[in-house]
């Protein structure tokens, strides 16, 4: 009889479990949703955006603006951004992996410092135990005020680079592509360099 209670008892549990996990699962819908349709909205804008600085890159020389002038890089700012949670799967150990492999690859070709500015707590936490130099760090983000976040950024990166404390920085993160694929990207911040467009 005793065996019996406990087999109800354990049904009872799992079943308020899945009822549990039923709705964690409706919420994470949700927000996902919400942080597609931000993205998707974005992109026009951001693709005009690089549109217009490719256009207004092309009709100047590198002396005009310090953001044009490329020199060999020697210090190099690495803005990588990852998440501020886990149980996400393999998304912060896949980027760290990638960081410490990206970092060997720059120093093999002539990179002498890598200053880092950690997005996410997951890579923040983790550039730390590495004992890397970190420009600044962000953590506990909000999507949401996507552009305070960016404002944020450029605010301590930008200037830095006006004063030559590097001579390069790039940013680290991960592309969207589906729900159930990301694929980690790497792309020049600054200097700007123009893509070599038709002249219009």
């Amino acid at each position: 009889m005793a065996n019996l209670q406990a087999i109800r008892k354990r049904i009872s549990s799992v079943k308020n479990t899945q009822q549990i996990t039923k709705a964690m699962k409706m919420v994470a819908a949700a927000k996902l949703k919400k942080a597609q349709d931000m993205l998707t909205g974005a992109l026009p804008y951001l693709n005009k955006f690089e549109q217009v600085v490719q256009e207004i890159s092309q009709g100047c020389a590198p002396e005009d603006h310090p953001f044009l002038k490329a020199k060999p890089v020697k210090k190099l700012c690495l803005i990588v951004c990852a998440s501020d949670r886990g149980l996400c799967g393999s998304f912060n150990s896949n980027m760290m992996k990638y960081l410490d492999s990206y970092i060997r690859q720059q120093n093999s070709k002539g990179v002498e410092e890598i200053i880092l500015y950690p997005v996410g707590n997951k890579i923040n936490d983790y550039v730390k135990k590495q004992q890397q130099e970190i420009l600044d760090s962000l953590v506990q983000v909000d999507f949401r005020e996507s552009f305070k976040l960016a404002e944020g950024v450029l605010g301590r990166v930008v200037p830095r680079f006006i004063e030559g404390q590097f001579d390069a920085a790039r940013i680290i993160y991960y592309h969207y592509i589906s729900t159930g694929k990301q694929q980690i990207q790497e792309e020049d911040f600054l200097p700007i360099q123009p893509s070599g467009a038709e002249e219009g």
